[in-house]
């Protein structure tokens, strides 16, 4: 069974993201994800509760909850009844057979997208895979099945077009066909672009200019076919390629939203903590009624000033217990409770799981040694902290789903994971940080003091510890490195894998 897994990477300048994969364990009814994400920060960027509150954090963090992309090989959609094409083709004769009927239109819209988002992650998967396959003795034969395979998809695709083309077809119909088969022609130029790169960068096989030529003949039919087809999303050398780039973007939101899940958001442990305030209320209120009580019987057997005041200082006293208990209380409480549930529901309001979440800042001396071990401070970052340590800000997730639930969400599409991902604007962290450029002097050859310029840097460490009930914990350390000007790049070190808890 697959496990868990995690990626970490820039996202842009200012923005890391974090990309979970929750797989789907057969045989289990529930399936139980927990992602502990430790941010360790220098004392000189002066982060701390007062600085920076929860509501902050949230609102730095963007999250997105879809399902998992199902995997299908290049050179498997288009062949056999079970391909996604030959979905789609069903699909399409069934609404060019009844064009006003709702359930041909969903069916229709429904795999369209996702034969999209297939295409797409097939594409980027072989990509990635030729890039990693140098050593291979059928290098140039894989390659060329890339080329053909992609040629023959786009081919069969268009080639369905003309199903719709009937008197009944709406005109709405006819155009998500043409949008879908203009964002597959520009993602078949993307990675057809990144590939002629590689090749182009470091494989000096002899066949390789063969092959790279080949590469532009395909990009240049794809940008022919669309301009003959009247799509905007034309690349202009002279241009600042708005269009191209505006129309990708939002058509890879359209085509990914047939994978994508809504949440319904609220407060976490509301019950529990209306007690612990019912509680509170409760003691203090008992502590005022025996201070009046015992007063009026054994002090005093009439209304005096004096009892009035000792009565209005109890009230007093009361209100401070009521206050000070609510607040040790809610602290005590809250460190086994989140702050938000998220119900995880499909687009059509079917609920496949929960997900709960909490964010707050840990005292160093109460983090999980194990953590610490990971986060493998050395004597320059001791140095560095002066003695104070580093602020420490600990996000909690814990996501549970219906393995049954999820896996039916699709009548013809086997689902097998769920992904989530989440995106950390870093733009808060960095106002106290200094000027992000320093003079740096050093002798020349010809005897005289030359001025360079140097980098000014922070480094923030994070720390994610995730995993599945009844499996190991795996950890995983970054070290973002950051100036006022934004992230500069990202550290990644080896996952550890504990051994019956321990690493």
């Amino acid at each position: 069974m697959e496990s868990l897994s995690e990626t970490f990477k820039l996202h842009d300048k200012y923005q890391l993201e974090m990309k979970f994969t929750y797989p789907l364990e057969k045989g289990r009814e529930v399936n139980s994800y927990h992602v502990d994400t430790y941010l360790f920060f220098p004392c000189s960027l002066g982060l701390s509760p007062a600085t920076y509150s929860r509501e902050a954090f949230y609102a730095d963090m963007q999250e997105y909850i879809r399902l998992k992309t199902p995997v299908v090989l290049l050179r498997g959609m288009t062949g056999g009844e079970e391909s996604p094409l030959s979905k789609l083709e069903h699909a399409m004769r069934r609404l060019g057979d009844s064009p006003d009927a709702p359930d041909a239109r969903d069916l229709y819209t429904e795999r369209l997208k996702m034969f999209c988002s297939i295409m797409r992650s097939a594409l980027r998967d072989e990509e990635r895979f030729l890039e990693r396959s140098q050593t291979s003795l059928n290098y140039r034969t894989l390659i060329e099945n890339y080329l053909t395979f992609s040629e023959q998809i786009l081919e069969r695709f268009r080639s369905l077009r003309i199903i719709l083309e009937t008197p009944g077809t709406s005109a709405v119909t006819m155009e998500f066909f043409n949008l879908v088969d203009e964002f597959l022609s520009i993602t078949a130029n993307k990675y057809r672009y990144k590939l002629w790169y590689f090749l182009d960068r470091g494989n000096a096989q002899s066949w390789t200019e063969e092959l790279k030529g080949r590469l532009v003949q395909q990009l240049r039919m794809e940008i022919a076919y669309r301009k003959e087809r009247g799509y905007p999303s034309i690349p202009d050398p002279e241009g600042d390629n708005e269009e191209l780039i505006y129309r990708e973007s939002a058509l890879k939101k359209v085509m990914a939203s047939v994978l994508f899940l809504k949440t319904t958001t609220r407060r976490d442990g509301v019950l529990l903590e209306n007690l612990v305030f019912a509680a509170a209320a409760g003691i203090a209120m008992t502590f005022a009624t025996i201070i009046t009580f015992l007063t009026r019987q054994l002090l005093f057997s009439e209304l005096s000033i004096l009892f009035f005041l000792i009565v209005v200082i109890s009230y007093v006293g009361k209100d401070r217990i009521k206050d000070c208990l609510k607040g040790y209380l809610q602290a005590r409480v809250r460190r086994f409770l989140f702050d938000f549930k998220m119900d995880i529901r499909s687009g059509f309001g079917k609920k496949v799981g929960v997900c709960k979440e909490s964010v707050s800042f840990v005292n160093e001396l109460r983090v999980d040694p194990r953590i610490l071990k990971v986060r493998h401070r050395d004597y320059m970052a001791e140095m560095v902290s002066g003695g104070f340590g580093e602020s420490v800000i600990l996000a909690r997730k814990h996501v549970w789903l219906s393995s049954e639930k999820t896996r039916g969400l699709f009548a013809d599409f086997q689902v097998d994971g769920i992904v989530d991902i989440m995106r950390l604007n870093v733009r808060n962290f960095l106002w106290k940080m200094d000027n992000p450029l320093r003079e740096v002097f050093l002798p020349d050859e010809e005897g005289n003091v030359r001025m360079v310029h140097g980098k000014r840097v922070y480094h923030i460490n994070i720390i994610i510890k995730y995993g599945m009930a009844g499996r190991e914990d795996s950890y995983a350390r970054y070290r973002i490195v950051v100036s006022r000007n934004g992230i500069q790049r990202i550290d990644t070190f080896p996952i550890i894998t504990t051994v019956n808890g321990d690493i």
